[in-house]
Order: structure tokens, then C-alpha cells, then sequence
């Protein structure tokens, strides 16, 4: 098979650095191994994360909606690669998506990747969700009661760190190169504010508990007053790496941590590198640290600001933090864990034999007609661009 991956770019508050577009490329160099693929990206500025990719790209780049334009750009691409598979990955590419595979009568389906259940999603007859929370949600929508859903949660593969970023890195924490180190590799602004102040909580309650620790933070700003906040909440116990230098492919310096932070394939990335995880949860001043326990309910909302932890006490996770700090054989016993549900659940041997039964299935289904919801999905991608 010949598969065709399309991403959108459009008012990218990461300068598309984002999770989706590194799962995008995990994805489709899984699939590439195994047939021909290549990736469409549509926007107003091209995604930064695709930059160095090998996988042959093409880029659909106009200023404003230009959709009668992005349309006949795409159409040209696609009738000269003839691919048989249109795979969208959020619901913007799906714009272009659904209309290109239904004129051209290529099959198609769409990703997407975790996130809150919003208010409008397009109707799609294949989709592919990363979360349970997710697939919940839209097996309860009558609008997608016909629709295939499939269930396949991020995948990634192992990765080998930058030592000479993690030196530069460990330069410039001074007398704090030596002690506990957490980490957040996050955008830096009003989405992920709540979890980057549970941590910055966390590390300064530690240090007046005794505990020598401090928080690292990777990712680029975007509102500067919440970069401010946190630089006065962590004071000295906080350090900010917001250059490209360390924003790009920030994963390759989760080995500088003793801890992650994450949510999505931040948290999954971590889980890589065996470290010990925690996850944003609601209600609490802290983040949750992941434990054999807790893992399915962290699970089911992906990692993310919505997990929600029935009867959960703040100060047993508190110490069992740091309990797992302290105790050698009892942070052994957690990275172990933490080994084992990397390789059950987000290692990506099987990635292509998931998605190979997705395009088989897209393939043997019917093109779905461009109905009444192309309206809205219309209304919904003009105003992303107007944002």
C-alpha cells in the first residue's frame, strides 16, 4: 500500500513542535518499514517538527484559508503520487481530507490524537482515537454510531539521548547539577499552567521538607506572564530552557531528569528513558506519582490535566513521593514498573500490523458522501485561520 499522512499547521501556538506532529512521524516511520508512505503538510507556516524528516514531504503553505487553492494543491499531489490511503492526523488536515478522497475516490480516515472530548469533532466514518476517554465519548455520540472506532494509543520507540545538550544543560544549574532533578518538557503558557505549578509545588515543598531537588523546564513560551509566574513561584529551586537549541527534539534530554512530568507522549517518551513518572491530577497542589495502582486511571485520560483519582489523599501520594526518593529498592521497584508498561503499552513493535488492519478496513468501506457536517467543518477550519 501506498499511504499519504496530512497534518495541518495553521496558528501552530508551538510553531509545529507538538506532540501530533512527532506522532505523526513515529507513526509513519513504523509504517514505512513495511509500505510507501509520505506526508502532506497544510497550513498558513510549515510544521518545524518536520523540518529533518526523511520521509518525503510535501508542503501546501498559503497565508489565509485559501481552501479552492490548498484543495488544488493537494489534488495535484495526490494524483501524482496515487496513493491508496488518505490518513488525516487532526481535524483540520481532515478538512482537505474528506473533500480530496471523495473526489478522488481515495479512501480515507483520520487520528485523533488524545485531548479534551470538544464541542465539535467532524463526522468521520474511520477514526482513530489514542485515548479510552476519548473512545467513550464518541461511541456515545449518535452522529458516530456508524463510524469504525478504533482504539490505538500513541506508540514510540526507543531513542538515544543528546549528551552534549544534557551538558549544557547540567552547566547551568551550578551547585543544583548534583541533586533530584524533575522534569517538564511543555509549552510554556496558560494550557499546561496548572501542572507546571502542581510540580513547581511539589520540588519546593521538598526542599523545605529537606530534600535537595529542583524542576527543569524544556519548551518554548507562549504567554510570557505565565513564564513569570512560574519563575517567581519555583525562585531558586527552577530552571527555564526556552531556546530552539533545547526545544527541538526535547526529548533527548529527558535522560537529565531523575523524574518526569508528563502528560501524553511527554509521559510516554519518560517512560523510554525508565524514569520515575508523574502525572498532573485535579484537585490537588501536587502532581500524582504513577504507581502500579493508579496507572489504568492515568491511562484512560492519556496522561493528561483531566485525570481524575477516586478517594485520592495528597498527602499519602506526597509520601510516597518521597518515599521513592529516598528509598533505593523502593525506586527500583518503581522504574521496573515503569520498564514494563513501556513495553506493554506504548512500545511500537506492533504499530503496523494495527494500522495495516485500519487501512484494510478504510479500504473495503464505502467513500462517505461530503454531507451536511461539511458545513460546519467549513465554519470550524475558517476560524482556526482567524483565530
Amino acid at each position: 500500500m501506498k499511504i499519504a499522512f496530512i497534518i495541518a499547521s495553521i496558528n501552530s501556538k508551538s510553531n509545529g513542535l507538538g506532540g501530533h506532529y512527532h506522532s505523526l512521524l513515529e507513526t509513519a516511520q513504523q509504517i514505512a518499514a513495511h509500505h510507501e508512505v509520505f506526508i502532506i503538510n497544510v497550513g498558513n507556516n510549515p510544521a518545524k517538527a518536520l523540518e529533518d524528516t526523511k520521509i518525503k514531504l510535501h508542503s501546501v503553505i498559503f497565508k489565509g484559508p485559501a481552501i479552492f487553492r490548498t484543495h488544488s494543491s493537494i489534488k495535484k499531489i495526490l494524483k501524482s503520487e496515487q496513493p491508496d490511503i488518505l490518513h488525516a492526523f487532526d481535524s483540520l488536515a481532515y478538512y482537505w481530507v474528506r473533500l480530496a478522497g471523495h473526489k478522488l475516490q481515495i479512501p480515507f480516515c483520520v487520528t485523533k490524537c488524545g485531548g479534551i472530548n470538544s464541542v465539535y469533532f467532524p463526522y468521520a466514518k474511520n477514526l482513530i482515537l489514542f485515548s479510552t476517554e476519548n473512545l467513550n465519548f464518541f461511541k456515545s455520540k449518535r452522529k458516530f454510531e456508524d463510524s469504525n472506532l478504533y482504539l490505538i494509543p500513541n506508540r514510540i520507540k526507543y531513542f538515544e539521548s543528546d549528551k552534549t545538550r544534557i551538558e549544557k544543560i547540567k552547566n547551568n544549574l551550578g551547585e543544583k547539577t548534583e541533586v533530584f532533578k524533575f522534569l517538564r518538557i511543555t509549552r510554556i503558557g496558560k494550557y499546561y499552567h496548572s501542572s507546571s505549578t502542581q510540580l513547581i509545588n511539589l520540588v519546593n515543598k521538598l526542599s523545605l521538607d529537606g530534600f535537595k531537588c529542583c524542576v527543569i523546564f524544556i519548551g518554548i513560551v507562549e504567554d510570557k506572564n505565565c513564564l513569570q509566574e512560574l519563575r517567581i513561584l519555583g525562585k531558586d529551586n527552577c530552571f527555564f530552557f526556552t531556546e530552539s537549541e533545547f526545544t527541538k527534539d526535547a526529548k533527548q534530554l529527558i535522560s537529565v531528569a531523575d523524574a518526569v512530568l508528563g502528560t501524553g507522549r511527554s509521559f510516554m517518551e519518560a517512560a523510554a528513558k525508565n524514569k520515575i513518572l508523574l502525572s498532573p491530577v485535579q484537585n490537588s497542589s501536587i502532581p500524582i506519582i504513577i504507581t502500579q495502582k493508579n496507572f489504568d486511571t492515568a491511562f484512560y485520560y492519556n496522561f493528561s490535566e483531566r485525570i481524575k483519582i477516586e478517594n485520592y489523599n495528597e498527602s499519602f501520594n506526597y509520601n510516597k513521593i518521597k518515599s521513592i526518593i529516598q528509598n533505593k529498592d523502593e525506586q527500583t521497584r518503581n522504574i521496573n514498573f515503569i520498564r514494563r508498561i513501556f513495553n506493554e503499552y506504548f512500545n511500537t513493535d506492533k504499530i503496523a500490523v494495527k494500522y495495516e488492519k485500519v487501512y484494510s478496513n478504510t479500504r473495503n468501506n464505502k467513500i462517505p458522501k461530503v454531507g451536511a457536517d461539511f458545513l460546519l467543518h467549513t465554519l470550524f477550519l475558517i476560524r482556526n485561520y482567524y483565530r
